[in-house]
């Protein structure tokens, strides 16, 4: 499936309530990440969570409301390699 121009149907009982998708936004664009955004957002119940460590523009309405980002800090100087994590609510219809 290409999670930005297909869409899976799922049957409310059969949704998600946490999709992880790391290192795989950052090989679209940012409209193309919004499609993602709302497709993941389909797949997800009423109150899930989608975790990713790519920042996801919103172009396109998707009903997942930023909810949390946290630092995270995988080596210290001189190197100070660090990461991000983005949580996102979907909302409730």
């Amino acid at each position: 499936m290409n999670i930005v121009f297909q869409r899976l149907q799922l049957p409310p009982q059969e949704t998600f309530d946490l999709i992880i998708g790391t290192s795989i936004f950052v090989y679209y664009n940012a409209f193309e990440q919004s499609l993602a955004r709302a497709n993941v957002a389909a797949m997800l119940k009423p109150g899930g969570y989608l975790l990713s460590n790519d920042k996801l523009p919103d172009f396109v309405p998707s009903g997942l409301e930023d909810v949390l980002e946290t630092k995270i800090e995988m080596s210290h100087a001189p190197l100070n390699i660090v990461d991000y994590i983005f949580c996102y609510r979907r909302q409730a219809r």
